[in-house]
């Protein structure tokens, strides 16, 4: 089964809002190489928790992606 990128971001927020995070994608240069393609924002301590989030192993680790699914773009 295919999942979107989109999908699989909503997927992942949804999952971490309860404990004041967010998955974010950078924007510009200079934030991607500091931080990487995604990374995990606690907006209530306004602090960056994790970077250079893969986004699929991610998914996995915290159960919002099963075994079956495969993400596409």
């Amino acid at each position: 089964m295919h999942i979107t990128t989109s999908a699989l971001i909503a997927r992942i927020n949804r999952s971490l809002a309860p404990d004041y995070l967010k998955l974010r994608k950078t924007r510009g240069q200079r934030a991607n190489i500091d931080l990487g393609d995604y990374y995990v924002h606690d907006y209530f301590r306004s602090a960056v928790v994790d970077k250079f989030v893969d986004l699929e192993s991610f998914a996995r680790d915290i159960g919002v992606l099963k075994e079956y699914e495969v993400v596409s773009n």
